[in-house]
């Protein structure tokens, strides 16, 4: 019953974030890189976040697959378990590649006002069986120059409202010596980011992950 009631509630968790996703108070930052050395490989991806801690605010991993058929394949947004820390702390996905994966997708995102913090990001794939191979990302730590845009070399952003900014920070750093810095204010919401905080925080603080086992697909 637990496992069903856990489920039930991912799924509200699901369609609570299509609703936030429609508005324009988030903003994601990413690289793409081409997927077929590693398709039908165990993986894991991971990066460091830390938050300001401001009300409602959400930060998220991010690892998607894009497959040959052109539909998506493994997809996790972290949308079950978002981050609201003030202290820095590695998160990580986990999974297996798709067979016929074409092209992958990772980085990071974050939801409503606030001050973000993202450093340190990792890919690694099972090459065998116990044995792990690092996979490496352009600019990983963020320490070359930021462009224009702010973003770091290497990183690119989409959906990013102008009241949403990046830049490269050294006041606060979870490795080497810069860190990527999201700063959002001015954001309107309209009560969806405070429900979603509220529901997660319960997924968080009742349920393991196996305990809803839903697909992140």
């Amino acid at each position: 019953m637990k496992k069903i009631t856990g489920f039930l509630i991912v799924c509200l968790l699901a369609g609570l974030s299509q609703s936030l996703l429609a508005q324009d108070n988030w903003s994601a930052f990413s690289q793409k890189i081409n997927a077929a050395p590693f398709a039908g490989k165990n993986f894991k991806m991971s990066g460091s976040i830390k938050t300001n801690g401001e009300e409602n605010a959400m930060a998220m991993l991010f690892f998607r697959v894009d497959k040959k058929d052109k539909t998506m394949g493994f997809f996790d947004n972290m949308q079950d378990r978002p981050v609201n820390n003030t202290e820095w702390k590695q998160y990580e996905i986990q999974g297996t590649i798709d067979a016929i994966a074409d092209s992958i997708s990772f980085g990071g995102l974050a939801v409503g006002n606030g001050t973000y913090y993202f450093d340190d990001f990792s890919f690694l794939v099972e090459e065998a069986a116990g044995s792990w191979v690092t996979i490496p990302i352009v600019n990983n730590g963020f320490e070359n120059t930021a462009s224009a845009s702010g973003l770091p070399e290497g990183w690119r952003s989409f959906k990013s409202s102008p009241k949403m900014n990046y830049s490269v920070s050294t006041g606060t750093v979870s490795a080497g010596s810069k860190t990527l810095m999201l700063k959002a204010a001015g954001l309107e919401e309209d009560g969806s980011t405070a429900q979603y905080t509220r529901v997660a925080k319960f997924v968080k603080e009742n349920y393991t992950k196996l305990e809803y086992d839903i697909p992140m697909r």
